[in-house]
């Protein structure tokens, strides 16, 4: 069948006119198919029972205006589910083609490749548009030295607190004993610099009283850490931000607690019921994370364990939600479990979800799954979830850096090409409801993984071409404090140095680059909800449409091209976005660059973000 592959249905609101209209309800569905291929017959398939069950699509009249040379048909998928699954069939004399997330293929293929509509919204209606920024706390900006820690002012297993110079490096051996002074007015005082560089949503390292620097051992989940200024300062960085129409979200440690927790000091005693709410063994050991002995993992085969840390009147999970704060990231969400292992942990996260919603519904909440999450991520029969999304390492961070850097996270070299980053980039996409889709927080850089630029070797250009890639991909976009003025360290600690206020120490072109690029992001609808089209991928560069349509019929689409190689030319087919006449402007350059009958030519020796010029 000719021109299979400009068949589409991009989930956009024009696509599904009546939204989530809710279980038992109908919903109309539409799809695009080029003019010249006239089917005979269109069907649409919505799987009930188990087996699919097919109506008749109708075409649209007095519609083909809105995209030149395409038609739309539109059906109707009745009774809805929590979730329905359907696919669309098109059929000419000769042949025919089924439309599932895959594309058009001649086999309709299984029930996890067919599209999704989930009959009420899972995702935050907030998120698209954002742009987070992940502070390290203790490393961004001390705005009160006052209550800065001291030289021995405690000892830590052991071993006493070491204050060090804001420029000074942190160290190797002993690291998580040094303190900078970072604190929660230091992130107050620099809310100007992240409003002009553009992002409008904070993710916070912890927060919560903690011996170590990186507060991942929490001592006391319902007290602020006095040394990033306790409840006042969080109080003041919260209405502040939320002025400026930022979100902030919490990290939440919640499968272990640090050794000097209240909980976990009365289980080593043998108290119950605290007893219960850790995993000790027959030698007196108690399970923990990684076997680090100052991390207990904790039991949420308890009752006790629930209640105390996800979903009791007084659990944190509530607690901070109720203060104010927007959301949860979940630290190693995908170990939380029963008995020292991670047994019933989906469970546990629909509990901690239901929890988080009933305080703010419209809270984020997304996971440290560092592999694949889709499992985790499915929306359940009966419509029950937990995470919104999940750190998207899998299907983003590592296919990407590894192609770009030609080396795995920590740095065996590898031959990775554009081709086979897409292949995972679009298979861990595709097979999400688009709620879910949504919800994947999408990085170049994290606390836990080298600096970007130091990945690239210090070449900007890759850099930038990470970064176009991560405001142009599905899902919603992260940036770490520092890349984007190339602020370097391999892992921990040396990717957690103080951030340097002299800007004579910044590298502007980049930071100029990533402020364009969230421009650009937060600007173009189709890069914040459109569909996801592969446009050209080989072995050393990557071209991808966003596309969307809205309910006035307006088309919206922009494209992302990043190259390893130093110069590659293309010739792109945007049929598939149903653009013959389009006029685009690249966000770095400021170019301009026109398409004709489908047709778009360009020379790529930089990354390209074009965005549609109405």
């Amino acid at each position: 069948m000719n021109n299979a592959n400009w068949i589409a249905h991009d989930q956009s609101p024009y696509s599904l006119p009546d939204g989530q209209p809710g279980v038992g309800t109908s919903a109309r569905v539409r799809v695009r198919i080029p003019s010249s291929l006239r089917p005979a017959q269109v069907r649409l398939a919505q799987l009930v029972g188990g087996e699919p069950l097919w109506t008749e699509m109708r075409a649209l009249p007095d519609v083909e205006e809105l995209q030149a040379g395409f038609s739309w048909l539109e059906g109707r998928l009745v009774n809805l589910t929590p979730v329905t699954r359907y696919m669309f069939s098109i059929y000419d004399e000769h042949d025919g083609v089924h439309l599932t997330t895959r594309g058009a293929r001649r086999f309709t293929g299984p029930y996890r490749d067919w599209f999704q509509l989930l009959a009420e919204p899972h995702a935050p209606s907030w998120l698209p548009g954002r742009v987070f920024y992940q502070v390290f706390v203790d490393r961004f900006r001390n705005g009160d030295p006052t209550n800065d820690p001291q030289d021995g002012e405690w000892t830590y297993n052991g071993r006493p607190v070491i204050r060090r110079a804001w420029d000074e490096l942190p160290t190797g051996p002993g690291n998580i004993f040094e303190h900078f002074g970072g604190d929660l007015d230091g992130i107050t005082s620099s809310l100007d610099y992240l409003s002009e560089l553009g992002v409008n949503a904070l993710y916070l390292t912890p927060i919560f009283d903690s011996p170590s620097n990186h507060r991942y051992d929490t001592r006391d989940y319902l007290k602020v850490d006095p040394h990033l200024g306790g409840e006042p300062a969080l109080r003041r960085l919260l209405d502040a931000a939320h002025a400026r129409g930022f979100k902030v979200i919490l990290d939440g440690v919640f499968n272990h607690t640090g050794n000097e927790e209240q909980h976990f000091l009365r289980a080593v005693q043998g108290i119950e019921p605290e007893r219960s709410m850790f995993t000790f063994r027959a030698d007196g050991m108690y399970e923990a994370y990684i076997g680090v002995k100052t991390l207990p993992k904790i039991d949420y085969s308890a009752p006790e364990s629930l209640e105390a840390f996800i979903d009791g009147p007084g659990a944190p999970v509530r607690e901070w939600l109720r203060f104010g704060a927007d959301g949860w990231r979940l630290d190693v969400s995908q170990m939380m479990g029963v008995h020292g292992g991670d047994g019933g942990n989906l469970a546990i996260h629909r509990r901690l979800k239901a929890a988080a919603r009933a305080e703010n519904n419209q809270a984020y909440i997304f996971g440290e799954r560092s592999y694949d999450a889709e499992d985790a991520l499915r929306v359940s029969a009966d419509g029950r979830d937990g995470e919104d999304g999940v750190m998207n390492y899998h299907g983003f961070y590592h296919p990407v850096l590894e192609w770009l850097a030609g080396r795995r996270l920590w740095g065996q070299e590898i031959k990775a090409t554009a081709e086979s980053a897409w292949e995972v980039m679009f298979e861990t996409w595709r097979v999400l409801a688009p709620d879910k889709r949504l919800g994947q927080y999408n990085l170049v850089g994290s606390h836990d993984v080298p600096r970007l630029i130091t990945t690239v070797k210090g070449d900007v250009r890759l850099a930038l071409t990470a970064l176009t890639a991560l405001m142009a991909f599905p899902g919603t976009p992260g940036v770490y404090y520092g890349d984007e003025i190339g602020l370097s360290g391999d892992g921990d600690p040396h990717n957690r140095a103080p951030f340097p206020w002299d800007e004579t120490r910044w590298n502007g072109g980049l930071r100029a680059g990533v402020k364009a690029l969230i421009s650009a992001r937060r600007g173009c609808p189709a890069l914040q909800t459109g569909s996801l089209v592969k446009l050209h991928a080989s072995e050393h560069t990557l071209a991808f449409g966003r596309g969307s349509v809205g309910l006035d019929g307006q088309l919206d689409a922009a494209i992302a091209v990043l190259t390893s190689a130093p110069w590659d030319e293309l010739t792109l087919n945007l049929n598939s976005l149903g653009l013959l006449e389009a006029r685009f402007e690249d966000a770095l350059s400021g170019e301009s660059f026109q398409a004709s009958g489908g047709q778009l030519r360009l020379a790529v020796s930089q990354p390209r973000l074009l965005t549609l010029k109405h």
